[in-house]
């Protein structure tokens, strides 16, 4: 599986893969966060990973992930070195999330599901 990441992300970001859930980061300049995720469909990735919490609560990016059937992975952090991390720390929850939720907040300490049903009504 492959998850593709934000250009928000260090380049190293990419080692901290592995067989179970690869990280293909997004280096070809600035794109919309919806565009991104039609990308990542095209590419036959499972999912896109993006810095920060807010990304969870935009109606366009909820509708075209569901439209293309993508994992929305947000960290809690808005820093690079702190969202790389948590991502790598956090691979199999993410791997184990694929198909299962709509999209995962990922934590310093853990992971927690999101379903488009919570945002919309303003549970987030």
């Amino acid at each position: 599986m492959r998850l593709l990441l934000d250009q928000a992300f260090p380049a190293s970001a990419v080692g901290s893969g592995d067989q179970s859930l690869e990280f293909e980061r997004w280096n070809q300049g600035s794109i919309s966060d919806v565009a991104l995720i039609i990308h990542a469909s095209q590419l036959g990735c499972v999912g896109v990973a993006f810095l920060g919490p807010s990304v969870v609560v935009r109606p366009d990016v909820a509708a075209a992930a569901a439209q293309y059937r993508i994992l929305i992975v947000a960290t809690s952090s808005d820093d690079p070195s702190d969202g790389q991390r948590d991502i790598a720390a956090h691979k199999k929850a993410i791997a184990g999330a694929v198909g299962t939720a709509d999209a995962l907040l990922v934590l310093s300490n853990g992971t927690r599901v999101i379903r488009w049903e919570e945002v919309r009504g303003g549970r987030y």
